[in-house]
């Protein structure tokens, strides 16, 4: 390297001339760059970077949430580089090298109060993603419902003097540790990495209401600031019901799309077929598709002419003829003809990804 970058210097001197400085430096620079790039390229050892893998992290809720992960993903010396992701709920993580124990990022994250797993692919991701938010919605609609009724009955039998203040009070807890056992949850976790949220906030605002409350009964017999806290927290779980909804609905259209990949394929190998998940298909693997097929990955057609439906992608409502040599997209439709097709995109990198 460094010959060659002396031969550059070299000729630069006898082509320019000693008199031209400023384009006798920029030769000495290039020299040094070309000695240094060549160095780089050459150090056996300079260690290459591992592969990126995809996990899937549930539990996140705020940007607290998704700097504990982080960190949780940093801490271990096999991970260069992670970006966690809050709304699709999900961590890409850059490895230093092939052997790694994935296992022990996992129980890392875990130790923090997250679920995490190696993510099957994106299309199952977006799936798992729904489920989740609908899941988390349903939870959220049952806290608040039971929240706001439990408060209502409380606030009308005390305003008749039905209950007794101690009665008030404790039906007041109630609402606050059940409806907000979430936020508890959430702040003790990040209490014990030294971190806080809005969760943060919420459960000290509750608990302080609670316990201003009971002084304030023992003081004066005033349940009042109790109330406030119940009805405080009943509200704000109605905020994250909503906030639920929203964010399913973010990844509703993603998960209509999704539903166009098959979980399924019949792999040709060795002469025999064998039906395989889609997930696990590989650049190169040969596949059979009959009418009424949907394709699994991106493909090239190897044998077979057929009428696909792809419209998904083009917006045509026409449905396309595709024959050897031609390209046919993750998701469409095959409707007549046998088609044998060599996958050239994984699930991964396909268009429906």
């Amino acid at each position: 390297m460094a010959i060659i970058s002396a031969v550059v210097v070299i000729l630069g001197w006898f082509c320019l001339g000693s008199g031209c400085q400023l384009k006798a430096n920029f030769v000495r620079f290039i020299a040094s760059v070309i000695m240094n790039a060549m160095t780089l390229v050459d150090d056996p050892n300079l260690e290459k970077p591992g592969p990126v893998i995809t996990l899937d992290i549930t539990g996140m809720h705020c940007a607290a949430c998704v700097s504990s992960v982080e960190d949780a993903l940093l801490s271990s010396p096999d991970v260069i580089h992670a970006r966690v992701s809050l709304p699709s709920q999900h961590a890409v993580v850059q490895l230093r090298h092939e052997d790694v124990n994935v296992e022990g990022m996992l129980n890392s994250v875990a130790s923090r109060g997250y679920g995490a797993r190696q993510s099957a692919g994106k299309v199952e991701a977006i799936r798992n993603l729904d489920a989740q938010y609908k899941a988390e919605a349903l939870r959220w609609f049952v806290r608040w419902v039971s929240g706001i009724c439990l408060f209502i009955i409380t606030m009308v039998m005390h305003v008749n003097e039905q209950f007794t203040g101690e009665v008030t009070w404790s039906l007041c807890a109630v609402i606050v540790v059940v409806v907000g056992f979430p936020f508890f949850q959430r702040a003790i976790r990040l209490a014990s990495g030294l971190q806080c949220s809005m969760d943060t906030l919420i459960s000290i605002g509750g608990a302080a209401a609670l316990a201003g409350g009971a002084i304030a009964y023992a003081q004066q017999g005033d349940v009042a600031m109790a109330l406030d806290g119940a009805l405080m927290v009943s509200i704000i779980a109605f905020g994250n019901w909503l906030e639920s909804i929203s964010r399913r609905a973010s990844v509703s259209d993603m998960v209509s799309l999704g539903e166009l990949v098959p979980e399924t394929a019949v792999l040709v190998r060795d002469d025999s077929e064998q039906v395989i998940s889609s997930v696990v298909l590989k650049r190169d693997d040969q596949v059979v598709l009959v009418p009424g097929d949907r394709v699994p990955c991106d493909a090239s057609v190897i044998s077979g002419e057929s009428s696909v439906d792809q419209k998904w992608y083009t917006g045509e409502s026409r449905p396309s003829e595709v024959g050897p040599g031609d390209r046919i997209l993750a998701g469409a439709s095959v409707l007549d003809g046998n088609l044998l097709v060599r996958i050239i995109e994984t699930q991964e990198e396909s268009s429906m990804s």
